[in-house]
Formats: structure tokens, sequence, C-alpha cells
């Protein structure tokens, strides 16, 4: 008798170990299928809360490869009014500007005080570089300006050294040909504040 009971209860331990197994299998087969299935949506996911498909490595492609349509694009034009634009000659290129190409010595209100500059035209645009002479002290100078209606709008830009210069200043000059010379007016600004003006004449050398 103690014999078969013996048994049974290995019995009824072997029966809960496959019980037990089988749970786990069945367990396994489950997550199994499931990792399957999410592989197999690929990564565009439908959300509640934002657009469908949503994937930022698609829409950047998507935004590239759009313009890289753009790009290669040919625009068609109109053989007509490509040429009637091309026989209408650039309006600033036909205008005869003054030529004020040179050496010149602007003279100021101070008789101690003039400046050598050299000017380099092209079309109505100048630029240059020089010399104020003040108290015989020679203080480096870049100049930029523009021609206009016969009106000639220098800026005498004194070049900060540390040395002979230690702040901004400089000259902004507006000067009329008359006859062989220039003249016209003149504002002086140390750091962007007008500190004085007056008349200026300018004669080439």
């Amino acid at each position: 008798m103690l014999i078969h009971e013996k048994y049974l209860l290995k019995q009824g331990d072997q029966m809960i170990k496959i019980k037990f197994n089988l749970l786990i299998l069945l367990m396994l087969i489950a997550i199994i299928f499931s990792s399957q299935a999410s592989a197999g949506c690929g990564r565009w996911v439908v959300r509640e809360n934002t657009d469908y498909l949503a994937d930022p490595v698609f829409d950047a492609a998507f935004k590239d490869q759009t313009n890289r349509s753009s790009e290669n694009s040919i625009e068609i034009t109109d053989p007509a009014k490509t040429k009637n634009e091309s026989t209408i000659p650039n309006q600033r290129e036909t205008e005869n500007f003054l030529d004020i190409s040179g050496k010149w010595q602007i003279n100021l209100d101070k008789a101690a005080d003039h400046l050598e500059i050299i000017l380099i035209q092209s079309g109505d645009r100048l630029q240059g570089y020089g010399s104020l002479i003040k108290n015989s002290t020679e203080i480096p100078v870049t100049a930029i300006g523009n021609i206009s209606e016969k009106i000639i709008y220098l800026d005498a830009n004194m070049v900060v050294d540390g040395t002979l210069n230690k702040v901004e200043k400089k000259y902004e000059l507006n000067l009329a040909p008359t006859q062989e010379i220039l003249v016209g007016s003149y504002e002086y600004f140390e750091e962007k504040e007008l500190t004085e003006e007056g008349n200026a004449t300018a004669t080439k050398v």
C-alpha cells in the first residue's frame, strides 16, 4: 500500500512538470508570433496622435528627392521675350560717368589739414587709399564712394592703428565738378558723432 502511494505521488509530480513545461512552450510561441507580427509592420506605424505613416527618415529622403527634382527641372522660356531682353542695353553700362580716377588733394577749411587720396573708378563706384595730413602727421586713409548725377559722394575713413589713430574717424565729402576742380562740403565724424563741418576743394595732382 505504501509503495502504491509513492508511485501515485511520483506520477502527480511528473504531470505538474509536464503542464508547467507546456505553459512555458505556449508562452514562447506567443512571443515569437508577436515579434514577427511587429517586424512585418515595418518602420511606418499608424499612430493615434500623429500623421499616418510618420517616419522622419522617410520624410527626409522624400524632401531630398523633391529638391533634386526641382534643381534638375528645365525652365521653358519664351524665345521672343529672351531676344527682346537681350537687345535692351544695360542702362548703367551706357551711362557716361565723370572720370575722376587719379591722385587728388582735398583741402579742408583748416589750412593745416588736407587729404591726399588716389581714387580708382569703376563705372559709378569709387575706392581708393591715401593719407590725412594733419599738423604735419600722415594718418593712413581708405576711401569709398560713388558718383550720382555728377555729384561725388566720398567717405575717407582713417585707419585705426592704435598709434596715430586710436578711434574711428572719417570725413564724408560731397563734391561737384567746377572747371578743373571739385568743390563742395565735408562733415567730420569721430566715433559716429559729428564734430566738425565745412567747405572742401579737391584738385587733381
